[in-house]
């Protein structure tokens, strides 16, 4: 289930006076099971490249593969593809309508012509996945916490099934208890299910604990990809572009710089103390 994403190219406002090249010959490769992050600041085209990958926007050049097929072929079905690629928009609160929680939920599975047990069945599981208690299930969406609402939205998603699911910015505007929640969740999706998850974020903080891999993207075009500890070595090319490493990062370094014996590749802050305690035999 890998995407190839193969010289693609895409123009805002092509054939006016406004265009603008988003994006510049970006290749990438998804594979099957991975937990990809997504980084760079705004403007850099991370948004951009993420509603290609199921088929939302089209490019000005290059192809999209998913499964081998190029998406943009005549004759291939988007619909189908944005059930097995599913996109969490930045913001999906907002695209909440449904009356109660369960209906919103059911809304994504419903259109894909299953039985009503199936729905139910689908919804359900997508509903207990993302920890939504049973007492919430019957109130109106509108009335929960951003968090909640987040986690709403991704059941929407979940309960379609995907192979694929794609976030943009998903902790975008919440609290530190929302942020570990909903990280939490793609965490567990990944680990639990081999979900592949492609996650949008301006924040190293936030992926270095969850990615496999690292994209970093900046004016349109792919700079830098890799493990984090590997991407994480470059940390003054990345703030060249507007982009900071984690604070453990610069911890590490310090300490290395002044002759303290520490491993490379150390960003967790847990295993930053595990460290400096095996140094200093604390």
């Amino acid at each position: 289930m890998s995407i190839i994403v193969d010289h693609l190219y895409y123009r805002y406002d092509a054939g006016t006076a406004f265009e603008k090249e988003a994006l510049t010959d970006i290749n990438m490769v998804i594979n099957d099971g991975e937990f990809v992050g997504i980084i760079g600041h705004t403007g850099s085209g991370k948004s951009t490249l993420i509603q290609h990958l199921n088929g939302l926007l089209k490019p000005a050049a290059g192809s999209i593969y998913y499964n081998g097929e190029d998406i943009f072929d005549k004759g291939y079905s988007l619909k189908e593809l944005r059930r097995k690629v599913g996109l969490v928009f930045q913001y999906p609160e907002y695209q909440l309508f449904e009356s109660t929680v369960i209906n919103d939920v059911k809304f994504g599975p419903s259109n894909l012509g299953l039985s009503n047990l199936e729905v139910d069945l689908a919804s359900f599981d997508a509903i207990k996945k993302v920890g939504i208690p049973d007492n919430m299930i019957d109130a109106s969406p509108f009335e929960l916490s951003g968090g909640e609402k987040r986690k709403v939205a991704i059941a929407g998603i979940l309960a379609m099934k995907p192979e694929v699911i794609i976030l943009d910015e998903p902790t975008a505007g919440l609290d530190p208890k929302g942020r570990e929640d909903i990280l939490s969740i793609l965490k567990s999706l990944h680990r639990e299910m081999g979900m592949t998850i492609i996650l949008v974020s301006h924040s190293m903080d936030e992926v270095a604990d969850v990615a496999d891999r690292l994209v970093v993207m900046n004016a349109g075009k792919i700079v830098a990809t890799g493990a984090p500890a590997e991407i994480f070595k470059y940390y003054d090319e990345l703030e060249n572009i507007g982009l900071s490493v984690p604070q453990t990062v610069y911890l590490m370094n310090k300490l290395k710089k002044n002759g303290i014996d520490v491993r490379n590749g150390i960003f967790n802050p847990d295993d930053a103390i595990r460290e400096i305690s095996r140094v200093f035999h604390i």
